[in-house]
């Protein structure tokens, strides 16, 4: 498997993950807790968006910045 591939295929695998504990969250009650795991899921689903374009479509770090703006 080639090194996009790869990325691709985790990346995919993640947000799948990532997707599943945010419907998870969204089921218990509002609170400021649910909130904080609410963001720390975004945050990884951000991570692995940002090694896919780093290392599996090869962006570099200001393509990346710009791309987010």
């Amino acid at each position: 498997m080639n090194e996009e591939k790869k990325y691709l295929k985790g990346l995919t695998a993640n947000v799948l993950k990532c997707l599943k504990a945010i419907d998870q969250e969204m089921k218990r009650q509002e609170s400021a807790e649910r909130g904080r795991r609410i963001a720390a899921i975004c945050n990884c689903l951000e991570f692995y968006n940002d090694q896919a374009m780093r290392f599996g479509l090869g962006y570099g770090f200001k393509k990346i910045n710009r791309m987010k703006k």
